[in-house]
């Protein structure tokens, strides 16, 4: 099952984690600058992947997941 969960880093922001459903787990780390950390992990929680990303490319990235610019088929037909 999905699940997020988020804990503050003192002196440094909040980390955010994703299990996904698909048994993935997806960290981010929101520093307070506005850098973000963008880890995937694998089974016994090393770094398979990572990226860094400044504030507005964070904030564009969020936007390309959340549908603002491309709606799949698959979710306008669900409306």
């Amino acid at each position: 099952m999905s699940g997020l969960r988020e804990c503050d880093l003192p002196g440094v922001g909040k980390k955010f984690v994703l299990n996904t459903y698909s048994k993935q787990r997806l960290v981010v780390i929101i520093h307070h600058e506005g850098k973000r950390e963008l880890y995937v992990l694998d089974q016994e929680d090393e770094p398979l992947a990572s990226v860094v990303l400044q504030d507005e490319e964070a904030r564009q990235l969020g936007a390309i997941l959340g549908g603002a610019y491309y709606k799949p088929a698959a979710e306008s037909q669900r409306e």
